[in-house]
């Protein structure tokens, strides 16, 4: 669920960025890779050998992935998803397409997943927010619930979709409550704050809004996408003037227009949940 709304999800923002996806070099790496689907390009390399169970598959898959390669690594984990009975091998299929931006085909494996081992709460989080991402915002806050009616531990991640998915429904005021829920298991999350003071300005709680992203903001472990967070809020509680000098002095020039002028597309709509689905999740 880019920069600013990656808030709504991890921080969920919204303006995704997928990464370029180099040509490899036919080097030894390579040549293992090729290996291990069993093509031709390197069998001249006839003593290498290449286990090919699923778990060395999405270990490969892995390091393409890290190293920029998504399209390569997604074809090495279908692989891997198709020889193997495990949940897992599908959901990290379904979390690199989600990253790709292929979200059907992502639900697609998250939902196969879910038919292996119901209730996977990395299975049902792909699910909702690849559904939240599809539109289907009813059935999306369906699966997000369960997964936190079900869940237990510190990730947070869980809250941040549901709150996603509420506030896409126009459902802002339990928004705040699983955002609240969330904050309640780590008081100190930045991502869950923003998504917290997004929620707000959404529902037109401007100085709740505001005074949360300041708190966030002056913290040390503040990031980029905080700080253009907090340039978003104050636009969209038409504080324009104070939104082009904080922006100027935390982001800069360049990065402060493109801010104003997604807060200016978003005012145009004509409801929170409007701008929430707007905004959107990756």
């Amino acid at each position: 669920m880019s920069g600013t709304q990656k808030s709504m999800l991890n921080t969920l923002a919204p303006l995704s960025v997928v990464r370029g996806i180099a040509t490899p070099s036919i080097s030894t790496g390579a040549c293992l890779a090729v290996l291990v689907l069993g093509l031709s390009a390197c069998a001249s390399q006839e003593s290498v050998q290449v286990s090919q169970d699923s778990a060395s598959i999405v270990r490969l898959a892995d390091s393409l992935r890290e190293r920029g390669q998504l399209a390569t690594a997604i074809a090495f984990y279908q692989k891997a998803a198709a020889q193997s009975d495990s949940a897992g091998d599908l959901i990290v299929l379904g979390q690199a397409l989600a990253e790709a931006g292929a979200y059907e085909r992502a639900s697609d494996a998250f939902r196969r997943a879910l038919v292996r081992e119901p209730g996977h709460p990395d299975a049902l989080l792909g699910y909702g927010t690849s559904l939240l991402a599809m539109g289907d915002i009813d059935k999306s806050i369906q699966f997000l619930e369960q997964l936190v009616n079900e869940g237990s531990g510190t990730d947070t991640k869980r809250y941040s979709a549901l709150g996603a998915a509420l506030d896409s429904a126009g459902r802002h005021d339990q928004a705040v409550a699983a955002y609240t829920a969330g904050l309640d298991i780590r008081p100190d999350d930045l991502d869950l704050k923003t998504n917290l003071a997004l929620s707000y300005v959404f529902n037109d709680r401007h100085v709740e809004a505001i005074n949360l992203m300041i708190e966030v903001t002056n913290t040390l472990e503040a990031r980029p996408v905080h700080h253009r967070n907090h340039v978003l809020v104050l636009a969209l509680a038409g504080q324009e003037s104070q939104a082009l000098a904080t922006g100027i002095r935390m982001i800069g020039d360049r990065e402060t227009q493109d801010v104003m002028a997604q807060a200016a597309t978003l005012r145009q709509l004509s409801t929170g949940a409007d701008r929430a689905r707007a905004l959107g999740v990756s």
